[in-house]
């Protein structure tokens, strides 16, 4: 069970979970009312324990405001409503390809959820997201998009809720911009169950 409680006139909300008894600090700016209830659908619906939960909260730290969480929620059920058939580990995916820029922060088995980290004038090698996926990107906004065919193409992403199809082919990144490039990325594996 997670319990979520704002302590008045303080800078931080805690979360405590039961299993283990471990507490996580969030930012004051989730203890606004519907944060708890956002956090636990899309828990639920990913099929996502506590300690998975505490990890993502814990890679994404103090970045996230509760218009992007609802937001996110939003896009996490439409990616959960998908049809996707399950496919092994490409050998090419971004984080056996990419781990420097690339961190595991949950996965199941319908289900991956990992950091995305690239600091300004850096550029990961060209990998692939084989499955659809919904990205929280909470810092960063310019970069060129390196293709497999060698092409570049510069593009503009600024922070918000972005919903990706399956990648189709090999794209590396770099940052071109003034602020490091932070993000969550929920990776659907294969379809969910029907949790309602």
């Amino acid at each position: 069970m997670i319990l979520y409680g704002a302590l008045v006139g303080t800078l931080l909300l805690v979360l405590s979970i039961d299993a283990g008894g471990e507490v996580v600090s969030l930012p004051k700016d989730q203890a606004i009312y519907g944060a708890n209830e956002q956090w636990k659908k899309m828990q639920t619906r990913l099929l996502l324990n506590d300690r998975e939960l505490v990890e993502i909260l814990r890679g994404i730290g103090d970045t996230i405001s509760i218009a992007d969480l609802v937001q996110l929620e939003k896009a996490v059920q439409r990616l959960s409503a998908l049809q996707v058939p399950f496919s092994d580990l490409l050998p090419q995916d971004a984080l056996l390809i990419d781990a420097q820029h690339h961190s595991l922060l949950a996965e199941n088995e319908y289900v991956r959820v990992m950091r995305a980290h690239l600091k300004v004038g850096e550029t990961c090698p060209l990998h692939l997201h084989q499955w659809p996926s919904v990205y929280l990107i909470l810092s960063g906004d310019k970069f060129i998009t390196h293709h497999q065919d060698g092409t570049a193409v510069a593009e503009e992403w600024g922070p918000g809720v972005y919903e990706l199809p399956a990648d189709t082919e090999l794209m590396g990144f770099t940052n071109c911009g003034t602020d490091d490039f932070e993000a969550l990325c929920i990776e659907l594996k294969k379809t969910l169950p029907n949790t309602k």
